[in-house]
């Protein structure tokens, strides 16, 4: 499920999101989040979101760091910015995720990803891998 929170320019949109996430990090619920800014040129490209997703959602269960460190030993050159993200979405967020399907649907609670800022996303060849 996507809910995509949309609105002009300065209408709250991130302050409404920062809340979101604090609080399903509050109640456990939150898988990982990434949040988008010009400001920060770390935040400003997609180079370290698949990254940072992934790690997060290591640190949120065993069997995903599991899979995550297995994928990354078994190809380092993965977490390697000219990698496709296609490639490093599927091997480093899909596949672990699957891994948690049964596990995360057992416990009865939904889990939530955040990306937020997209439009804070510079163009640019790397994004577009």
């Amino acid at each position: 499920k996507i809910i995509w929170l949309s609105g002009e320019s300065g209408s709250a949109k991130s302050p409404v999101a920062y809340t979101l996430a604090e609080g399903f990090h509050s109640n456990g619920t939150l898988a990982a989040s990434f949040f988008f800014s010009r400001r920060h040129p770390v935040r400003s490209t997609t180079e370290r979101v698949i990254p940072t997703i992934s790690y997060q959602l290591g640190l949120r269960h065993w069997r995903a760091k599991e899979a995550i460190s297995d994928v990354i030993a078994e190809d380092p050159s993965l977490l390697r910015p000219e990698r496709s993200r296609y490639e490093q979405f599927t091997r480093l967020i899909l596949e672990p995720l699957k891994r948690l399907k049964n596990v995360w649907k057992d416990a009865k609670s939904s889990m939530v990803m955040f990306l937020e800022a997209l439009d804070e996303c510079e163009p640019g060849e790397s994004n577009e891998r």
